[in-house]
């Protein structure tokens, strides 16, 4: 029966100094029980209530053997990405799967609760996660390195990065003090940024910007954006102008003071929050 089922169950090492805590409670429960049956079987009193006592120890015996299956399925998956290898999806069934056969709940709240349980659905939860993030900074490192190559705005590539190094830093430590739903929420956002820099960047073309002109005229591909023009006099002084472009991307802005030379020209593009698919950007100019 169960117990013979326990006896079998080899390689574990209960009473080593630091041994695993599930190796532990299933040794505890394999003496018990074997105390109760040796007990029963002692009893010539048929009228002596054992067998409730027996069918407890049993099933206590079953709750130790579930959690060690469980712990050991449980640790696999998180072996693996420990070294960086991805595990596959027939190990993560198989450790949701013996989680799922430990009797009790995994809500604190719940009058079943069971805190061994629910800790072993954490780790699981956690592996999974970190994997998850290993996936998404692989990633967004690749749309880092596809940026750069593109020269696309330096402070979203540098935001970029930003991100890549937290994900790195909390694989490389394997997650420590960090909660599974923490490692999840660093997961969305580095998706988010990947998005985001994977976006193509506006482009900004200045098309007149002469000498003694109080003319400047600009066009941005796409069509309907922000700009924001500032001019750094040579001869002391700025001026800032935001307008949009039209739909076909050009704008002509009048300036107060007719252009020098060496006058410094920054144009800052941007879409409306509502219709952001491209990345702002900016570029700049002197006047000679």
């Amino acid at each position: 029966g169960v117990v013979d089922k326990a006896k079998q169950d080899g390689n574990w090492k209960p009473d080593d100094p630091g041994a695993n805590p599930f190796d532990k409670n299933l040794k505890d429960k394999m003496d018990k029980a074997a105390d109760v049956i040796k007990d029963a079987e002692d009893n010539d009193d048929a009228n002596d209530p054992t067998q409730k006592a027996v069918d407890q120890a049993e099933k206590e015996l079953r709750d130790a053997l579930n959690k060690k299956d469980a712990d050991t399925k449980v640790s696999a998956v998180e072996d693996k990405v420990k070294k960086g290898e991805k595990p596959a999806a027939e190990d993560i069934q198989a450790a949701q799967a013996a989680i799922d056969k430990i009797e009790g709940s995994t809500d604190p709240t719940a009058d079943d609760f069971d805190k061994d349980k629910k800790d072993l659905q954490d780790r699981l939860d956690k592996a999974k996660a970190l994997d998850d993030l290993k996936d998404a900074k692989d990633d967004l490192d690749k749309v880092i390195d596809k940026a750069e190559e593109e020269k696309k705005p330096a402070e979203e590539i540098d935001k970029a990065k930003e991100d890549s190094k937290t994900g790195g830093d909390i694989i490389n430590n394997g997650g420590d003090g960090k909660t599974a739903e923490e490692i999840v929420k660093v997961v969305e956002k580095i998706k988010e940024t990947t998005k985001i820099l994977g976006q193509p960047a506006i482009q900004i073309r200045i098309d007149s910007a002469i000498y003694n002109s109080r003319n400047l005229a600009l066009t941005t591909n796409p069509g309907r954006c922000k700009v924001s023009i500032t001019i750094y006099y040579a001869a002391g002084g700025e001026e800032t102008i935001e307008t949009t472009t039209d739909p076909g991307g050009n704008v002509t802005i009048l300036l107060k003071t007719p252009l020098q030379l060496d006058d410094d020209i920054v144009v800052k593009a941007s879409q409306d929050a509502s219709t952001k698919d491209y990345l702002d950007n900016s570029i700049s100019a002197t006047v000679y």
